[in-house]
């Protein structure tokens, strides 16, 4: 076990440390986003082989948008956005976030071993894969759905050799199967996607730009909900370093323990655990969910459906998520203090 005991004897997180502090452990424990260096056969293996990908450099000068759509939804088909790693490493129950970013050993495997992992890894190892193929890239962030002011998710930006710039985002963890180009004027809408059971599209207004979802209520009402918003600026290492660790002391954050989540979309149709819940997309569309009423058959099914995720971690993350939230052998109660971007 990774906790300890509070003085009313029930295991509780601790020592929660202050959320501007970056320290310099921290920056020798992130250095593997510097050293994790991609070659280009490796890129080239991993889009071709590992995606299925017809690549070649004449895609990256001619067909830049058209080669970046089909890895952002190949990456969503293949590859699974969780937190599990998260849950099984000790740092989440100490609050010091700079544990998780330094699994030096963790980069190469999310995308190149297909073993996925959260939106700052996801993307960033994304990022170096996309550079060693010759597509030229930065790292900004955008405000995150946990808090609305806070920089918190890492995303990559491609630029054509025409000078656009090209949302390629991997990891949100959900179905936006597309790489927007973000060339559209000030006070307007892209065209909307529809993608598994999502609806989406980016507007720009404020000088920012916003990914939004539509919803549709009982009585047909339509509504656009933000999903996180950001500006095309390029972030320093540092300043997403430090931002991802700022966001995940917030008390809306789920990631730190409260939540234990994996999804993907093998042939566009969402697959997902979330908590004690079980969830397949059939070919019609229609999500069939399944409760899950006991640790075994949890780790089983993230065994079963995610096996790309190492199954240590699956158990120990299980483990770890099950003693944070103080549940029984049935997985009750189930934490919901925060809602689920999957319904």
């Amino acid at each position: 076990m990774y906790l300890r005991k509070s003085p009313r004897n029930s295991y509780q997180p601790v020592g929660v440390r202050s959320s501007g502090l970056v320290t310099n452990q921290l920056r020798r424990n992130s250095d593997h986003l510097q050293d994790f260096a991609v070659t280009r056969q490796q890129a080239e293996r991993f889009v071709q082989e590992t995606l299925g990908i017809e690549f070649s450099s004449g895609r990256v000068t001619n067909d830049l948008k058209g080669l970046l759509d089909d890895i952002v939804y190949n990456v969503h088909m293949k590859i699974p956005w969780h937190n599990v790693d998260c849950l099984a490493n000790p740092g989440v129950f100490d609050r010091q976030p700079e544990k998780l970013l330094g699994i030096k050993e963790l980069a190469p495997s999310v995308l190149l071993g297909k073993r996925g992992s959260g939106c700052y890894l996801l993307n960033s190892s994304l990022s170096h894969v996309l550079q060693a193929l010759g597509i030229n890239n930065d790292l900004t962030m955008a405000h995150g759905i946990w808090d609305k002011e806070v920089d918190a998710h890492v995303i990559p930006i491609a630029t054509a050799a025409n000078g656009d710039r090209i949302l390629v985002d991997c990891g949100a963890g959900s179905p936006t199967f597309t790489a927007f180009s973000l060339g559209f004027p000030e006070d307007s809408v892209t065209e909307t996607f529809h993608h598994s059971f999502l609806s989406y599209r980016l507007r720009r207004a404020n000088g920012r730009i916003y990914r939004e979802a539509k919803h549709v209520d009982n009585d047909g009402v339509e509504t656009w909900t933000r999903q996180y918003d950001f500006s095309i600026t390029p972030r320093s290492l540092d300043y997403i370093i430090t931002n991802v660790c700022r966001s995940m002391l917030l008390p809306t954050n789920p990631w730190m323990g409260k939540t234990i989540r994996a999804i993907m979309f093998p042939n566009g149709r969402a697959l997902y655990i979330k908590d004690n819940l079980l969830a397949i997309e059939d070919q019609s569309g229609v999500i069939n969910k399944t409760i899950l009423t006991s640790k075994e058959e949890l780790v089983d099914a993230l065994k079963s459906y995610f096996p790309t995720i190492l199954e240590e971690a699956i158990e120990t993350g299980v483990n770890n998520w099950i003693v944070f939230n103080n549940l029984d052998k049935t997985l009750n109660p189930i934490s919901c203090a925060v809602k689920s971007t999957f319904n």
